[in-house]
């Protein structure tokens, strides 16, 4: 599928939070008081973890090293920053 990322409308994720039954991975994704919540397939999500690594790879060979300090706690959205 070909997906033009630019005309998607787009919210600030702070906050994943990951949990599975048997037949799906279910991942909630929070904007400040907003959830958007995914049930996928086991394969759906190991083709996704499967190609995140290069991605991650192509950012940090871009924009160097990301730092995973502090991502336990949260990141703050600038909504909730106000």
């Amino acid at each position: 599928m070909n997906i033009d990322f630019t005309q998607l409308p787009k919210s600030l994720c702070d906050t994943v939070s990951i949990n599975y039954t048997q037949h799906h991975f279910l991942v909630a994704l929070a904007s400040g008081q907003s959830v958007a919540a995914f049930a996928l397939p086991p394969e759906l999500l190991k083709a996704f973890a499967d190609g995140l690594p290069a991605k991650m790879a192509e950012y940090e060979s871009k924009f160097g090293p990301i730092s995973s300090v502090g991502a336990e706690a949260g990141i703050q959205s600038p909504i909730q920053m106000d």
